[in-house]
Parts: structure tokens; sequence; C-alpha cells
């Protein structure tokens, strides 16, 4: 154990170990504001959701009225 390259190369990978655990940390906090993200992008996707049903609905009710309205019209101009 008193061969100095050993010393050397323990010292080495110590400095590396810390660099890669900055690193993780790092990483660590980018995950978090991915995370964060996605949870606002998943809010506003169920809101766009919702939207698009009502939407549905609404058209579906113009469908309707323009049925009965062509009805109608046949009924009384026929």
């Amino acid at each position: 154990m008193d061969d100095p390259r050993i010393i050397e190369l323990l010292t080495e990978m110590l400095g590396e170990l810390r660099q890669m655990d900055g690193r993780l940390g790092s990483m660590d906090k980018r995950l978090e504001r991915v995370e964060k993200h996605q949870q606002t992008t998943n809010l506003k996707l169920q809101e766009l959701t919702l939207s698009n049903l009502k939407l549905a609905d609404e058209i579906r009710t113009v469908v309707q009225h323009g049925e009965r309205i062509v009805r109608l019209e046949a009924a009384v101009f026929h």
C-alpha cells in the first residue's frame, strides 16, 4: 500500500467521483424541472380535451338544428 501510484490513482478516482456527484445533482435538478413542466403540460392537455368535448357538443347541437330546419323547410315549401 506504500506505492505512491495507488494513492495517486485513488486521488484521481475520488476527484472523478466528486465530479460525477456534481453532474448527478445537476441532472436531478433538471429532471425536477422537467417533471414540473410535464405536470403543467398535462393540466393544459386536460383543459384542451374538455374544451374539445364541449365544442363537439355544440357542433352536434348546431347539426341537429340544421337537420330540423331542413325538414321544416321541406314540409313548408314543398
